[in-house]
């Protein structure tokens, strides 16, 4: 098969998050298969179409997720009318296919499911603009509550209330041949949330092939650092892991802590998180380290010295850190 993936994030230029790791796994597990595919993504420093690992990829100069879908649609289409691509994937976070799939609406389209931008606001942006403490633990535990409903079964209480015909993210969504998700919590949700038929979602895990050099550690170590990998934002939980070092310190003062990832918002208008959890755990003082963002081949390096790798999130999909 002509397999064409398109997504905002693809590494090493535009790693983001998890959907640029799990493109990056699916593009080399699918062409490892003998499959053609062709990856149409961006870059914060260059354009142009290079083959990386048995993969074509294209990408436009595009900081701006937002104007991502939009840029990419024209170098789609002219790639599309040489390749004859047989089916296109895109995520549904940003709807970064809505564009391309006007101007070729014959070929079949798959949307994988990540975590759409209500759920992300539900979970981390209502929480940052919330004006008082109270109004922020409430909705800390209105999100808590979701999650525990979700993963136990039961039928979710609460409502999209954005305006389905103005939200690119379920109209491409809607719109898709097929629709794949990586868990089958996040599938409960969408369903719900954007009246979809349940049956039309297919649940398809990420897949992850581990280097040879992450699967051969030796589990645990003596280093006695506690370890967290991902970006920093509320709904990976650093505020709940930030409020519990000063209390592990109380006890094991010779613990050290390490946070591995982007920035992102905070609690606080003026910092971003990085320099909040370095501002609230300055007293902990050299027992807390903040690294910024690495490639997947240094995390080994990352891995192999922790104890203990901690994921406190509020909500995940499925988690990569955790593969």
């Amino acid at each position: 098969m002509k397999i064409a993936l398109l997504s905002y994030e693809y590494p090493p230029d535009a790693s983001y998050g998890g959907i640029a790791t799990y493109v990056h796994q699916a593009a080399k597990m699918l062409a490892g298969r003998g499959h053609h595919v062709e990856v149409f993504t961006s870059s914060p420093v260059r354009a142009g179409t290079i083959d990386e690992e048995g993969v074509r990829v294209h990408r436009v100069l595009e900081t701006q997720h937002s104007s991502f879908p939009a840029a990419i649609a024209p170098v789609f289409e002219h790639r599309h009318t040489e390749m004859a691509f047989d089916v296109i994937e895109s995520p549904e976070y940003g709807a970064d296919a809505h564009e391309a799939i006007k101007r070729v609406p014959q070929v079949p389209l798959v949307v994988k499911l990540h975590t759409p931008s209500f759920l992300l606001t539900l979970a981390t942006y209502e929480g940052l603009r919330a004006t008082d403490e109270l109004r922020w633990r409430l909705l800390a535990g209105r999100v808590r509550e979701y999650a525990r409903q979700a993963f136990g079964g039961a039928r979710p209480k609460w409502r999209y209330t954005h305006k389905y015909s103005l939200d690119a993210e379920r109209v491409l969504t809607s719109s898709a041949d097929e629709i794949a998700s990586p868990s089958r919590a996040l599938a409960a949700i969408v369903a719900e949330a954007w009246r979809l038929d349940p049956n039309k979602i297919s649940h398809v895990p990420y897949p992850y092939a581990p280097s040879d050099a992450l699967s051969s550690l030796p589990p645990g170590g003596e280093h006695g650092t506690v370890t967290f990998i991902g970006r920093l934002e509320v709904r990976k939980g650093v505020l709940d892991l930030a409020r519990a070092i000063p209390l592990v310190l109380r006890q094991l003062p010779e613990i050290r802590f390490r946070f591995v990832g982007g920035d992102d918002e905070s609690p606080h208008k003026a910092l971003g998180m990085r320099d909040y959890l370095r501002r609230e755990l300055q007293p902990c003082g050299a027992s807390v380290e903040f690294l910024p963002p690495l490639p997947n081949e240094q995390l080994v390096t990352v891995f192999a010295s922790s104890d203990i790798v901690v994921i406190p999130s509020i909500w995940e999909n499925f988690a990569n850190v955790c593969l």
